[in-house]
C-alpha cells in the first residue's frame, strides 16, 4: 500500500483554522460557547501533535519487541519475565530527544548523543533479583514517604493482596537502594517514526498479570482522561498482543479486554485490535485458521473487533529484517549467522538461526536466487508485519480524517449560525423597534417551542420508560441457568452486557434525533436549536455512566476469606498424652472475582448481581438521561437570555442605528472572511 501520510499539513491547516475562529470569537465578543467545546477537543490531537495507540497484552506476550518491530529500532528492553515496570510513550517527531519524569518531581533529559536503549534497561525493566517484589506496592509506600519500618509493617498486607512472598531482606535492599528520586514516574521518547505513523504517539505498558499491581498502572492509563477533560481518554486505540503460541481462552487476558474496551466506553468500537504474536512458531502455524477464528469468535464478536483488526505477526521476524538490512551482511552466505548483531542476546539470535537457514533450504529447492532480497522478502512474508501496517495505516488515516472533516464541518456551521444571527439583527435593527419586538417575540416563541419539546422529551426518561428498554435482562439473566460451565456463564453474561450497551447507545440517539425532531416541525430555522452542542451534552452524559460502570466493576471484587491458607490454633493441650487439640482457623483474606466460583454459586452470584446491575445501570441511564436534557434547558436558557440581552441593547441605543448597523456589517465581513479562508483550507 502507498503510504500518503499528510499528517503535518492537516494540522497547519486546523491549527490556522482554528486560531482563527478564537480569535473571532473573541474580536466578536460571541456572546456563548456554541460548539466551541467540541471542536477544541477534536482540534487538540492536531495541536498537540498527536492520536494515541497503547500497546497491552499480557507478560512475555511480547510487547516491547512488537513496538521495537513497529518503530523500526531495537529500543525497548525485551526479555521473557517482568520487564516493563513502567509506562513508555513513544512520540513521532522531528527532534530525538528523552524526558525521564521521577516521583520526586525532577527531570532528566537525554540528547540524541545518548544510548536510549542502554539508559531504558535501568529505567523501566525490573532487575532480575526484585522480579518477585510486589514493587508498585512498596514504589507507592516510598513515595508517601514511608520509612522502611513502616513499609515492612504493611508486608504481610500487600502479600496477601498481591499473593506474593519474598524474604524481609530483599524488602529492605529494594527499599534503601530505591529512594524516591530514582522512582521512574514517566518516559517520553521523542523520534522519527516511519511515516505511516507520523502524527501518532505509541505506549508501551506494563503487562497484564505483572505481579506487584505493575498491571494497575496500565489499568489506571487505559482509564484516564485527557488533561483532566472528562470527554477525552488519553488513549484513542488499543492493540491487544496475544503470545499466538499460548491457550486463547486464557482467562486473564479476557478480563483484561473487557476491562479495556469498559474503560475506552463507547470509543472501544472500530479501535480496538487483537494481534497474534509468535506466528512463525509451528505451534501456532500448524493451527493458524482455527486460532484466528477463535479469537474472532472469543474477542471480535463480544468487543466489536472487526475480523480485518484480528491479524497476526512474528516480531522477532521483522526486527531481524530491519537490522539485517542495516548491517549490510549478505545473508546467502551462512557464515553471516555465526555472530548477533549489536543490540541481540544470543537467545533471541538462536531462534532466528534456524528460520533463516531454512529459508536457504526452500529457495534452492524452489530454484531460486538465495540472496538477501529473496530471503529478506520471504522473511516478510512470515512476519506478516506489512498487513498490519496496512491495517494501522487505514485506521490512522481514516481516523485522522473523520476527525478532521469534522471539525471543519463544525467550524463551517458554527460561521454559518452567526453570519444568520447578524443578518437577522441587521434587519430587526434597520426596521427600528418593532423589527427588533418582532425578533425578540420570535426568540421567546422558539424558547416556547423548546420547552414543550423537551417536555415531551421527559416522558422518554421516565423511570418505567427507561426500565422497557432493558426489560429483557430478567429473561437473559434466567436463562443462564442452562449454561453447563462458568466459562459460557460468563459468556452469556457478558453478552447481556453487551446488548445492555447496545440498547443504551440506541435510546441516547433516539433521544438526540426525538429532540431535533420536535423542533424541526414547528420551526426548522431555530437558531437556538443550531446553536446547541448536543455532542458536548451527550458526551458529558456518557462519561458519568462510564464512572457508574467503573464503580460497578470494582464492586465485584470481593474480600474473602482464603480457604488455602488454613492455621492451626491450639485450644487445649493433651497432658502427658499427646492428643492437644486443635481447630483449624482462616486468618487470612483474598480478593476474588465473583465469576470464579463453582457454577452453581457462580450462576447463583451473577444472577443477583445482574439484576442489581440492571437496577444499577437503569438508575444510571435515567439519571444521565436527566443530566442531559437538564443540561440543554440550562444553555436553552443561558443562549434565550443571551439574545434578549442583545437585542433589548439594540433597541435602547437606536440614536446610533447607523453605527450599529455599520457594526455589524464589519462582523458580518470578518465571519465571511474566515469563512471563505475555511473554504479554502477545506476544500483543498
Amino acid at each position: 500500500m502507498e503510504i500518503n501520510n499528510d499528517f503535518i499539513k492537516l494540522r497547519e491547516v486546523v491549527n490556522e483554522t482554528v486560531t482563527r475562529y478564537l480569535d473571532l470569537r473573541k474580536e466578536l465578543e460571541w456572546d456563548d460557547s456554541g460548539k466551541s467545546a467540541t471542536i477544541q477537543r477534536l482540534a487538540k490531537p492536531f495541536l498537540e501533535g498527536y492520536f494515541t495507540v497503547a500497546v497491552a497484552g499480557k507478560t512475555s506476550s511480547g510487547k516491547s519487541t512488537f513496538i521495537n518491530s513497529l518503530i523500526g529500532e531495537n529500543l525497548l528492553p525485551t526479555g521473557h519475565f517482568q520487564t516493563t515496570r513502567g509506562i513508555t510513550w513513544i512520540v513521532s517527531s522531528d527532534k530525538r530527544l528523552m524526558e525521564v519524569t521521577y516521583a520526586d518531581g525532577h527531570m532528566e533529559t537525554y540528547d540524541s548523543t545518548a544510548d536510549f536503549a542502554k539508559e531504558l534497561k535501568t529505567l523501566v525493566a525490573v532487575p532480575s533479583e526484585y522480579e518477585k517484589l510486589p514493587i508498585n506496592h512498596i514504589d507507592i509506600l516510598i513515595k508517601g514517604g514511608d520509612c522502611i519500618d513502616n513499609i515492612l509493617k504493611k508486608k504481610a498486607g500487600i502479600e496477601v493482596i498481591t499473593r506474593t512472598s519474598s524474604d524481609e531482606e530483599l524488602w529492605r535492599k529494594y527499599v534503601e537502594n530505591t529512594p524516591k528520586s530514582k522512582i521512574v514516574e514517566k518516559v517520553v521518547i521523542y523520534l522519527s517514526l516511519p511515516k505511516e505513523y507520523e502524527g501518532w504517539r505509541i505506549i508501551d505498558t506494563p503487562g497484564v498479570g505483572a505481579i506487584g499491581g505493575i498491571q494497575d498502572e496500565t489499568k489506571k492509563l487505559l482509564f484516564r482522561k485527557e488533561d483532566d477533560d472528562i470527554t477525552k481518554n488519553v488513549v484513542d486505540a488499543v492493540i491487544l498482543l496475544h503470545d499466538g503460541t499460548g491457550i486463547i481462552e486464557d482467562e486473564m487476558t479476557h478480563e483484561f479486554a473487557e476491562e479495556v474496551s469498559k474503560s475506552m466506553g463507547s470509543l472501544a468500537e472500530g479501535r480496538l485490535f487483537f494481534v497474534l504474536t509468535h506466528a512463525c512458531s509451528t505451534t501456532f502455524t500448524n493451527v493458524k485458521e482455527d486460532i484466528l477464528e477463535r479469537a474472532y469468535n472469543l474477542f471480535g464478536k463480544r468487543l466489536n473487533i472487526t475480523n480485518e483488526k484480528i491479524t497476526y505477526v512474528d516480531s522477532l521476524i521483522q526486527l531481524f529484517i530491519t537490522d539485517a538490512k542495516k548491517s549490510c551482511r549478505d545473508f546467502s552466505a551462512q557464515e553471516s549467522l555465526y555472530t548477533p548483531f549489536k543490540e541481540w542476546n544470543q537467545k533471541d539470535w538462536d531462534i532466528i538461526t534456524p528460520i533463516v537457514l531454512s529459508l536457504h533450504f526452500e529457495l534452492k529447492k524452489l530454484g531460486k536466487e538465495i540472496s538477501n532480497s529473496t530471503i529478506f522478502s520471504a522473511l516478510e512474508e512470515k512476519a506478516n508485519f506489512g498487513k498490519l501496517r496496512d491495517i494501522l495505516y487505514e485506521f490512522f488515516d481514516s481516523e485522522k480524517r473523520e476527525t478532521f472533516n469534522k471539525l471543519m464541518t463544525l467550524i463551517e456551521e458554527e460561521f454559518d449560525n452567526y453570519s444568520a444571527r447578524l443578518e437577522n439583527d441587521k434587519k430587526a435593527v434597520s426596521e427600528g423597534v418593532s423589527g427588533i419586538s418582532k425578533l425578540i417575540d420570535q426568540v421567546k416563541e422558539e424558547k416556547l417551542q423548546l420547552d414543550i419539546a423537551l417536555n415531551k422529551l421527559k416522558r422518554m426518561t421516565t423511570k418505567n420508560a427507561v426500565e422497557d428498554r432493558f426489560e429483557f435482562v430478567k429473561d437473559d439473566l434466567k436463562n443462564l441457568e442452562n449454561e453447563k460451565k462458568i466459562g459460557e456463564v460468563r459468556n452469556a453474561y457478558l453478552k447481556i452486557i453487551t446488548n445492555g450497551e447496545e440498547k443504551r447507545k440506541e435510546y441516547f440517539e433516539d433521544l438526540k434525533k426525538e429532540f431535533k425532531n420536535y423542533v424541526s416541525e414547528s420551526n426548522k430555522d431555530n437558531s437556538i436549536i443550531n446553536e446547541l452542542d448536543l455532542d458536548e451534552l451527550q458526551k458529558k452524559a456518557e462519561d458519568l455512566l462510564n464512572k457508574l460502570e467503573q464503580n460497578a466493576a470494582e464492586a465485584a471484587t470481593k474480600e474473602v476469606t482464603d480457604k488455602s491458607r488454613p492455621k492451626r490454633k491450639l485450644i487445649s493441650t493433651g497432658g502427658w498424652c499427646s492428643d492437644d487439640e486443635y481447630i483449624t482457623t482462616y486468618p487470612y483474606t483474598k480478593k476474588v472475582e465473583d465469576f470464579q466460583k463453582k457454577r452453581n454459586k457462580f450462576i447463583e452470584y451473577v444472577q443477583e448481581e445482574g439484576e442489581e446491575y440492571r437496577k444499577k445501570y437503569i438508575d444510571g441511564v435515567h439519571e444521565t438521561a436527566k443530566i442531559f436534557l437538564n443540561s440543554g434547558e440550562k444553555d436553552i436558557d443561558n443562549k434565550t437570555q443571551n439574545t434578549i440581552s442583545r437585542l433589548t441593547g439594540y433597541q435602547n441605543n437606536l440614536e446610533d442605528q447607523q453605527v450599529i448597523i455599520v457594526n455589524l456589517d464589519k462582523q458580518l465581513y470578518a465571519v465571511e472572511s474566515a469563512r471563505k479562508d475555511l473554504e479554502k483550507y477545506y476544500r483543498s
